[in-house]
């Protein structure tokens, strides 16, 4: 299809309008995201540290590694998450020293933000903390409910 010069100028400002909208709800979303999992991870871990105890009394609980395993979990969502916020930092760093060499020094093999792996490594770290969330959940929940909360023991 072909456009007269007006047209692609006007698709290339909506385009660039709408490009712009969809990053900042990117970020958005991606930084909600962390504080969410990180909050809830935080949350879970503390109350189960602190109420597991006074609900099933672990001297005559059955299956502690599924509880511990949470614990574990948890921990890791916590650090891949605050490890996942200095990465993001070096990868907008890195970022911006490739829009530099890109727009300013004329590089163009700085045009490919796949080059930087700052970036990549965060996006696997939210992963990371989502499937270590989904575990933990996962752990919790078999714990007391092999250990049945009304305290009927299931082996």
């Amino acid at each position: 299809m072909e456009f007269t010069e007006e047209e692609l100028k006007e698709r290339i400002r909506i385009y660039e309008s709408l490009r712009e909208h969809i990053l900042k709800s990117q970020l958005s979303n991606s930084e909600n995201f962390d504080k969410a999992i990180l909050s809830l991870a935080s949350t879970f871990l503390v109350a189960s540290l602190t109420f597991t105890n006074s609900i099933i009394p672990l001297k005559t609980a059955w299956y502690l590694w599924q509880l511990y395993s949470s614990w574990s979990s948890f921990i890791l969502v916590i650090l891949s998450t605050l490890i996942s916020y200095l990465f993001s930092q070096k990868a907008f760093k890195v970022l911006l020293d490739y829009s530099e060499k890109y727009y300013l020094e004329g590089k163009d093999e700085y045009r490919d933000p796949n080059r930087n792996v700052w970036s990549k490594w965060n996006d696997r770290l939210s992963i990371i903390s989502a499937v270590f969330f989904i575990v933990g959940i996962i752990f919790i929940s078999l714990f007391l409910y092999l250990n049945n909360i009304g305290g009927h023991h299931v082996k």
